[in-house]
């Protein structure tokens, strides 16, 4: 009887312990997902001035060129 009380108790015990490291994994992908999701953002964001500074010095260059 008392044998089974404990192997009853590590079941329980390993099953939490499992259910927590998949919490703690799913927490962990979904920071490591946002911050994926950031850098992207940031580089589209820094293409993108790239882009408005390389067009507006072009236009700076013409308008200086006709002047």
């Amino acid at each position: 009887m008392k044998a089974d009380r404990r192997l009853s108790l590590v079941v329980r015990v390993a099953i939490d312990g499992a259910a927590l490291v998949c919490v703690i994994s799913a927490g962990i992908e979904l920071v490591a997902a946002s911050l994926v999701m950031h850098h992207g953002e940031e580089a589209m964001m820094a293409q993108a001035n790239a882009d408005i500074g390389t067009s507006g010095s072009g236009l700076l260059n013409h308008v200086m060129r006709r002047g």
